[in-house]
């Protein structure tokens, strides 16, 4: 884990980002995160860690004209269901639009390689939510529609 490297990515985006690895409250685990923080420069990325539990991390891949990047975690496997998976990681897609920063976790499980896969991953994502929700509502409407028959 090259922070040099990490921040150069971030930099070359048009964002800074703060590393900090710290340890979770005694017998909790921290999970990896991005956060967007403030401070008299402006926004910035603060990539929160615990350093026990991560084994590398890296930007997969920069994209300097769409402003935004992929971040990967490795993890250091700590649960059994972790511990059968070959690579315990989490992706996320970084970046800045008009509205500032936005730091996005992809699905568990996803294999985005690039920007352009991670983007791909969270679509997939968002139109799989907006279906549940339409099947949810679907569902009450036909359970409020349907006469009592008692």
């Amino acid at each position: 884990m090259n922070i040099h490297n990490i921040k150069d990515s971030f930099w070359r985006i048009g964002a800074r980002v703060m590393v900090e690895p710290r340890r979770g409250p005694l017998g909790l685990e921290l999970e990896p995160r991005f956060l967007i923080g403030r401070d008299g420069q402006g926004e910035h990325f603060r990539l929160v860690f615990h350093p026990l539990q991560v084994r590398s991390i890296e930007v997969a891949d920069v994209k300097p004209g769409q402003r935004s990047l992929l971040a990967v975690i490795h993890q250091r496997p700590r649960q059994e269901t972790q511990r059968r998976r070959a690579n315990p990681h989490k992706r996320f897609l970084c970046g800045r639009d008009d509205k500032g920063l936005y730091a996005f976790a992809l699905p568990e499980g996803s294999e985005a390689h690039n920007v352009a896969t991670a983007v791909d991953a969270l679509e997939l994502q968002a139109i799989d939510a907006a279906s549940r929700m339409v099947r949810r509502e679907n569902d009450r409407l036909a359970l409020t529609a349907s006469p009592n028959r008692n």
